[in-house]
């Protein structure tokens, strides 16, 4: 999934720089080091709950607008995620679509 929002975000039109990472401790690293804008980030990552990484990435740069990726459609998680600032809850499967309009009117702010 990474690899085919990775590569639908390089093939847009869009002028921006993207960097991936396949775990918690990466993105973190990326975020301490680097000044993002918005982040597109899955609940269930190998070494960390993504949620944990948002909590993170607001405490480093409260300005990066966070999205989340998740197959949980519980209330907690949507809950936890409202309360640490997600913009948007996206839950899987979604749609190429639904990417880029989240890119589309988080860039437009």
């Amino acid at each position: 999934m990474v690899t085919i929002i990775e590569h639908n975000l390089r093939r847009s039109n869009k002028e921006c720089s993207i960097s991936v990472a396949r775990k918690g401790f990466f993105a973190l690293d990326l975020i301490k080091n680097n000044q993002f804008d918005i982040t597109l980030i899955d609940i269930w990552l190998p070494d960390m709950n993504g949620l944990d990484v948002v909590a993170r990435i607001k405490e480093i740069n409260p300005e990066t607008v966070c999205h989340v990726i998740s197959s949980q459609n519980s209330n907690s998680y949507i809950d936890k995620a409202k309360m640490l600032g997600v913009e948007q809850y996206i839950l899987k499967p979604f749609k190429h679509d639904q990417i880029m309009g989240i890119m589309d009117s988080t860039t437009t702010h």
